[in-house]
């Protein structure tokens, strides 16, 4: 029905959905959504992963129903999270870019992040910090900030290839700026070789 499908929409533009988020971007009382989201349990379209969490029991049930969405339905229900989220959860960085990426606010993912991606590395959070300074690199692929996070994100989870992709990028992107930045950029693209074994091209950079 209209206020299933009100609920339904809304769950699937949000990437964190909680109930306070989803009384605000469906426009529902507290009372409603109740019932709604019950329906929506039941049914077996929506679960609650923890108290007051929601997200769909599908990852293919929740693209289908975003698909469904009119342009205007979509740009909508993005607004509405973006403002929701916020006030609501300010801390859920990583989340509000993405919205941010969808609703094509690109200035803000760029923001986001480098605002963020400290934050996620001090938490030990280090996948998420590279899923966000990447996001943030494909509007800014020269920012020296998110290449240097996104190479310390990267040889933390391991990933050493990609870790000396960013690292090179950072450099250039470097010479032309805060020669500290450059003196960082250049440390870790040593550091990233002499832990693969690359005596000649450490000895030559250096």
């Amino acid at each position: 029905d209209t206020s299933q499908r009100r609920v339904a929409d809304a769950a699937a533009v949000c990437q964190v959905t909680t109930f306070d988020l989803l009384t605000r971007v469906a426009g529902m009382d507290e009372v409603d959504l109740l019932v709604t989201l019950r329906s929506l349990v039941d049914r077996g379209l929506l679960v609650e992963i923890a108290a007051d969490r929601f997200q769909f029991r599908h990852a293919l049930v929740r693209d289908a129903v975003a698909a469904n969405l009119l342009g205007r339905e979509r740009r909508l229900l993005l607004e509405r999270a973006l403002a929701a989220m916020r006030d609501l959860m300010p801390d859920e960085v990583a989340a509000r870019a993405q919205l941010a990426a969808a609703a094509g606010r690109h200035d803000d993912v760029v923001r986001l992040a480098r605002d963020g991606v400290g934050t996620y590395l001090g938490r030990g959070s280090s996948f998420v910090a590279l899923r966000l300074a990447d996001l943030a690199l494909r509007e800014a692929p020269e920012d020296a900030v998110l290449l240097g996070a996104a190479t310390r994100a990267a040889w933390l989870v391991g990933l050493d290839h990609e870790a000396i992709g960013y690292a090179e990028r950072w450099a250039r992107a470097a010479e032309a700026g805060d020669p500290g930045d450059l003196v960082d950029a250049l440390s870790w693209w040593l550091r990233l070789m002499h832990e693969r074994d690359h005596p000649d091209l450490v000895a030559t950079r250096t």
